[in-house]
């Protein structure tokens, strides 16, 4: 894109943040932030902040504005445009995708999975010996790696103890993992983790959920980087989605 046709994302990041970045040429640029702590974020307010933001930059600069699908933005975004009728508004493609992974984590058999995949990793992570035996048969690398969303982390972390299973399985069977896990605290959540772990059962449905969610995670890798325009491939995307996540329930 030139200059004059660039695209103000205003953001809400993290409470009370307000984050204003701006795309153009290709680069996404930092403008300000703003801090809201003790102070009301109605619609009237917000508004404020990004039509200022607007004016700093130039109204001529500015063909979209894109935010957040939370009821705060939309109304800002409406009154927005009510008032310079030339910008457009999106929601913002990552934020909508984390909320079809937030809808798809909230299914009954889902939610059940995944909070099976959360004990194991929480009850490895709460003990620096598990830890360190574990490391041991994943040749020292961790279930735990950062993701671009919270239901990203989720699918990342399905991910890991997926390609580590094996691994898992021959922990489990260990006289360090009975050793290590020895205490009141723990001992009757061990019983509940082994099973989980050499349970066949378990693993096949920690399967059908990421076949599930990879779809989807893989759109939002691509609507969530800087380095090129989405809008042109993101309708392609979420439509092989659809298709891949519609042919894992099949089978």
């Amino acid at each position: 894109m030139v200059a004059r046709s660039c695209v103000m994302d205003g953001v809400l990041i993290i409470e009370p943040i307000v984050n204003f970045m701006i795309y153009c040429d290709r680069s996404m640029i930092y403008h300000t932030s703003v801090d809201t702590t003790n102070i009301s974020k109605t619609a009237e307010f917000i508004f404020s902040l990004m039509d200022k933001v607007i004016e700093e930059i130039g109204e001529e600069n500015i063909v979209q504005v894109v935010t957040d699908t939370e009821a705060s933005f939309k109304a800002v975004d409406h009154m927005l445009i009510e008032k310079r009728k030339h910008l457009f508004w999106s929601p913002c493609a990552a934020h909508c995708i984390d909320l079809m992974l937030e809808d798809i984590g909230s299914l009954k058999s889902v939610k059940e999975t995944l909070d099976d995949a959360k004990m194991i990793i929480s009850f490895v992570y709460n003990s620096l010996k598990v830890v360190n035996l574990m490391k041991l048969y994943t040749k020292d690398r961790d279930l735990l790696r950062p993701g671009k969303t919270r239901f990203a982390n989720e699918f990342i972390s399905i991910e890991s103890l997926i390609r580590y299973e094996q691994d898992l399985k021959r922990m489990c069977t260990t006289t360090e993992w009975r050793e290590f896990n020895n205490e009141r605290s723990r001992r009757s959540v061990q019983d509940k983790v082994s099973n989980l772990i050499l349970t066949d059962r378990f693993w096949k449905k920690l399967r059908e959920v990421q076949n599930i969610m990879d779809p989807l995670v893989r759109v939002l890798k691509i609507v969530d980087q800087d380095k090129k325009p989405t809008l042109s491939i993101i309708y392609e995307a979420m439509d092989r989605a659809k298709l891949a996540i519609k042919a894992s329930n099949k089978n």
